[in-house]
């Protein structure tokens, strides 16, 4: 048992933490106890640095495929209704380029001003909207974003609608790349994907 956990955790090492021979040699040389200490230190580390509770996650291994849906379910007070995606596209669409998670490439999203879609929704003026994807994440966008910014629901991609990979059907996108003041981690946690529902 000893010598195949030293050899998971020479395996977990090499791979996660770039060790030296020479470093991985002296942490297999320790003893049994001391070695479980530290390969639960590394598992811990390597959690903490992977996560925040505060930031959306993929739950689920993403794929080119069309999401399934292409409504949004819209709650407000006791009234819940579903309004199409093509519905939101007949509003002006308009184009971002931003890179919003450190995994992405930047790239050109097309889709309506939230400012449209609320105008549209009849919550132009709402102090705060909640969004919610399809994870169950959510967030709240206080009315100052979408009437200072340009802040975008995109629905779209280089023309063609947003994929599971790219988090569709819908996604809140920040012109991030257009002003300096949206680089904060405030902003990325309000930049929900896979939208399913918004409720003022």
């Amino acid at each position: 048992m000893q010598q195949s956990f030293r050899c998971a955790l020479r395996n977990y090492t090499e791979q996660r933490l770039n060790l030296t021979q020479t470093d991985l040699n002296r942490l297999l040389s320790m003893p049994f106890r001391l070695i479980h200490v530290v390969a639960f230190s590394c598992v811990f580390l390597f959690y903490m640095n992977s996560s925040s509770s505060a930031e959306q996650h993929l739950s689920f291994t993403p794929s080119d495929r069309l999401p399934i849906s292409g409504h949004l379910t819209i709650k407000t007070g006791n009234s819940v209704r579903e309004v199409a995606l093509a519905d939101l596209e007949t509003l002006p669409m308009h184009e971002v380029t931003a890179s919003i998670t450190v995994e992405e490439p930047i790239k050109t999203f097309e889709g309506i001003l939230l400012r449209d879609v609320l105008a549209y929704l009849g919550a132009l003026d709402a102090e705060e909207i909640t969004v919610r994807g399809d994870d169950a994440y959510a967030a709240s966008i206080p009315q100052k974003d979408w009437k200072t910014w340009p802040v975008l629901l995109a629905t779209r991609s280089e023309g063609k609608p947003l994929t599971l990979r790219q988090r569709g059907p819908a996604r809140v996108i920040y012109p991030m790349q257009d002003f300096e003041e949206l680089n904060h981690r405030r902003y990325r946690n309000r930049s929900v994907w896979m939208v399913q529902e918004i409720q003022w």
